[in-house]
């Protein structure tokens, strides 16, 4: 794999996964700010769009409209669809969001937000967010995973020391947000 595919397909700061409900579920998503971002940051204007065929705008039932977009998605000599559909009152926002979702939808195939397709991810973005939000368990978790990743054994003598705190600060949600450098 490249290194661009690599930094394309990377995982997102928690701030950029968002969640919707679908279905009576709730789904974890990236904003298109944030796939835009990721393409402009690792491609800088190495990477283009462009409509396949027309946009179609259907007046449905009750003053809604119907938006369906198709684009190609060129970058690093490859080209990617994708399609994208929305439902909304103003025709522009039903299209804005169909264009919004087709290039997510093409972003995929370059590895932009695809880990989220992964339960195990899933579950890491959420104790991302647990921890954000100060729960001590999830802040112990991943202050876990990041001093392992810097090179410390599983204890928390080792812990602590990776992180450069003590032990008893793996007891204390402020030190692990601040180690973490997590915002309050």
């Amino acid at each position: 794999m490249s290194e661009q595919l690599k930094k394309l397909s990377a995982r997102f700061d928690t701030k950029d996964v968002k969640q919707r409900s679908q279905g009576g579920k709730r789904l974890d998503y990236i904003s298109i700010d944030a796939t835009i971002r990721r393409f402009n940051d690792v491609l800088g204007a190495e990477w283009s769009t462009h409509l396949v065929g027309p946009i179609d705008v259907r007046d449905v039932d009750n003053g809604k409209y119907l938006a369906i977009v198709t684009i190609s998605l060129e970058a690093l000599g490859k080209s990617a669809v994708g399609t994208g559909a929305d439902t909304a009152t103003d025709a522009d926002k039903a299209i804005k969001t169909a264009l919004a979702e087709a290039i997510k939808k093409a972003g995929h195939q370059f590895g932009v937000g695809l880990y989220l397709w992964d339960e195990e991810e899933r579950e890491i973005v959420q104790r991302d967010r647990n921890a954000n939000a100060g729960d001590l368990n999830a802040l112990k978790a991943k202050a876990f995973e990041v001093a392992l990743e810097q090179g410390a054994e599983a204890n928390a003598a080792s812990i602590a020391k990776t992180l450069g705190i003590k032990e008893d600060d793996l007891q204390d949600a402020d030190k692990l947000r601040a180690v973490l450098k997590l915002d309050k």
